[in-house]
C-alpha cells in the first residue's frame, strides 16, 4: 500500500481512494473497550520496522476484501450471499428492504 501511495504523490495527485483507518482501544476491568483516537495516517509499525511484525499480508486481503481482485469466485456465492443479505434486511427493517 505504501508505494503506491508514494506513487499517488510523486505524481502530484492528492487524493486517496483508500486508507487504512488504525483504531486505538483502551479496555476497562469489565471488559467493556472504548475507542480513545483513530490514525488514518495509513503507515503500520510492520512497514516501517520489520522487526516488530510485517502486517503486508493483512494489507493485502484488506485489499482483496475491499474487491480490489474483483471477487473472482463471486459465482460461487452470489445468490447465496443475496438470499442472506435480503432476509437480514427484512427481518431488520433495512432502507429499501
Amino acid at each position: 500500500i505504501l508505494h503506491i501511495d508514494h506513487q499517488i504523490k510523486r505524481k502530484g495527485l492528492r487524493y486517496k481512494r483508500v486508507f487504512f483507518l488504525q483504531p486505538d482501544f483502551v479496555f476497562d476491568s469489565e471488559g467493556n473497550g472504548h475507542m480513545v483516537e483513530v490514525n488514518t495516517n495509513g503507515y503500520m509499525i510492520g512497514n516501517l520496522h520489520s522487526a516488530f511484525f510485517n502486517v503486508y499480508d493483512f494489507q493485502v486481503a484488506v485489499v482483496k476484501l475491499m474487491g480490489a481482485h474483483g471477487y473472482p469466485k463471486k459465482r460461487l456465492y452470489k445468490e447465496k450471499l443475496r438470499l442472506k443479505i435480503s432476509a437480514f434486511c427484512k427481518s431488520h427493517s433495512c432502507p429499501g428492504a
